[in-house]
């Protein structure tokens, strides 16, 4: 159809608005992630499914949990945009960390579901 842009499939940044153009324009080989043609295809696989989503949505990856997120996940981070992409995951969201910490070390090492339905978690998000 005139005037759509496809999207290249085979490029996993591609698409994905704000973010999508702030990844492709990251210097990955500076964190822990290496170069994007080194990532294995599930990394590659994961962001092309977050990017192209509206739904807040964010991959912590690694033993370092380095934060990877879409456009609908900006109101979270509020003013940790854009500093947070490539970041760890505990010193982005080191406030809480005492407890998101170990919900996320249950689900990486005992492959347990976290899930929180009344937990007040303190964040500075816009100061």
């Amino acid at each position: 159809m005139a005037g759509e842009q496809l999207v290249d499939l085979e490029n996993p940044l591609a698409g994905g608005g704000e973010m999508g153009r702030l990844m492709r324009a990251h210097d990955w080989s500076a964190t822990p992630l290496g170069p994007v043609l080194d990532w294995p295809q599930s990394l590659k696989t994961a962001v092309r499914i977050i990017l192209g989503s509206r739904y807040p949505m964010f991959i912590w990856w690694g033993k370092e949990l380095t934060n990877l997120y879409n456009d609908g996940y900006l109101p979270m981070l509020g003013q940790r945009h854009p500093s947070a992409l490539g970041k760890s995951a505990a010193v982005i969201w080191s406030e809480i960390w005492d407890t998101i910490g170990p919900q996320t070390d249950a689900v990486l090492y005992e492959g347990r579901a976290t899930w929180n339905e009344e937990r007040l978690l303190v964040l500075e998000r816009n100061g």
